[in-house]
């Protein structure tokens, strides 16, 4: 990952991000989705998972409040992806 503070730029249409979302009851989680930014200029973090229950896109609307929102602390530059283990 490499903090946009490094990269010194927003995300690209497509990238994979990491994302922050802050409860208002202090709760936190951190995932990866992908930044899309749709025909209408409205840009979006999509989640790329198979579970049906994780595949609701976010929108991203940039807040500098602390509690209750979301923010994006990364740009993916690099993956390994690990092959099937095969007999």
């Amino acid at each position: 990952m490499c903090p946009l503070t490094v990269l010194g730029r927003r995300p690209k249409n497509g990238e994979r991000v990491v994302v922050q979302r802050v409860g208002a009851d202090g709760s936190y989680e951190v995932t990866l989705k992908e930044y899309v930014i749709s025909d209408d200029g409205k840009v979006w973090l999509w989640p790329r998972s198979t579970d049906p229950e994780h595949q609701t896109p976010l929108p991203y609307i940039e807040s500098r409040r602390k509690i209750d929102h979301v923010s994006i602390l990364g740009v993916v530059i690099g993956a390994i992806i690990m092959e099937a283990h095969r007999n």
